[in-house]
């Protein structure tokens, strides 16, 4: 009796606890603090680089910053309570490449190769998961919701897991079998390209501690049953 109450006791304070704290404004964010004179590229065969022309981002509000050579590609979430300094909004990136006449052949490995500032690895998580996704027009051109879901969104282009080691280094993401289809779709036609990416979204704050409460009950309940 005595250890039943005791256990009715600590899982009531612990959901008390849950529920009295608030969570907000943590980042899980990767490409932080990217604007500038940086340059993004396609590797393609191994040796063929084909420089961006243009890169940028999308908020979930359907906000576009423009794009341009120099524009800033953060994606994911940049929270307003740690170094991010942002107002938890979430981002959706793309990178845009032109063809006309930079590239011939078939290309049968490509990577994108993305710069990571020393602070743009911004997250509680110890992994942030990064995939690219197709994009039929020009981001650049466009706003609103419907873009902003586009980019993070539809056919996938590659993945990558990226970690606080990427630090003031390069983020390769390899293109799988759709993402080199459609490169080569791209060359064939002399045409541009266009990649989104978004980043996997990680359990809220208030999620992690729900866990934390449901691991302490399932360990009084084990102690309970072996006394």
């Amino acid at each position: 009796m005595r250890h039943t109450a005791s256990l009715r006791l600590l899982v009531a304070a612990s959901a008390l606890s849950v529920s009295g704290l608030s969570f907000a404004g943590f980042s899980n964010a990767t490409f932080a603090y990217s604007g500038g004179s940086t340059t993004n590229y396609l590797q393609l065969n191994g040796s063929n680089q084909v420089i961006e022309f243009s890169r940028g981002w999308v908020d979930q509000t359907g906000s576009n910053n423009g794009g341009g050579s120099g524009a800033n590609y953060i994606a994911g979430v940049c929270g307003s309570s740690d170094g991010c300094f942002g107002n938890d909004a979430e981002y959706h990136n793309y990178f845009a490449f032109n063809f006309n006449n930079l590239f011939s052949g078939t290309v049968n490995t490509a990577s994108l190769v993305l710069n990571q500032p020393s602070n743009g690895y911004i997250t509680p998580a110890s992994t942030i998961t990064y995939t690219l996704f197709d994009v039929s027009s020009n981001p650049s051109l466009g706003s609103g919701v419907a873009l902003y879901n586009d980019l993070g969104s539809g056919i996938s282009y590659g993945t990558v897991v990226v970690d606080a080691s990427s630090a003031g280094g390069l983020v390769t993401v390899n293109f799988n079998a759709a993402g080199l289809a459609a490169l080569n779709a791209a060359v064939s036609n002399n045409t541009n390209f266009y990649v989104g990416g978004a980043v996997a979204a990680v359990p809220e704050p208030a999620t992690w501690a729900l866990s934390a409460a449901g691991l302490l009950l399932l360990a009084l309940r084990r102690r309970a049953a072996q006394a």
